[in-house]
């Protein structure tokens, strides 16, 4: 519990929420703006995160899961879409087979 309850506490401190609710939720709460497909399978698409009020260029983050090419999903993102699109950037996430 030593060293895992200090990082819960600093997540905690840091997030304004509970470690154990930010671990529990795997999927985005966040909508996709746009999704692009680029192939057949349907594994083959990248989620766009954008705020709605973006105008003009804005920097990407381009986000790869893990899990290996059968389990995983770009749809498992958790905060990071909110994170990245309330400091101006646009967050994308792609899928793959």
């Amino acid at each position: 519990e030593g060293c895992g309850g200090a990082l819960r506490e600093r997540i905690e401190a840091r997030t304004g929420e509970s470690a154990g609710l930010a671990r529990s939720a795997p999927f985005a709460s966040a909508r996709a703006s746009n999704t692009v497909i680029y192939g057949p399978d349907p594994r083959q698409q990248v989620d766009i995160y954008a705020a709605p009020d973006a105008e003009g260029d804005a920097p990407l983050v381009l986000f790869v899961h893990g899990g290996g090419w059968r389990i995983g999903s770009h749809k498992m993102v958790q905060s990071k879409p909110e994170h990245f699109k309330q400091r101006g950037y646009v967050f994308a996430s792609a899928g793959y087979r």
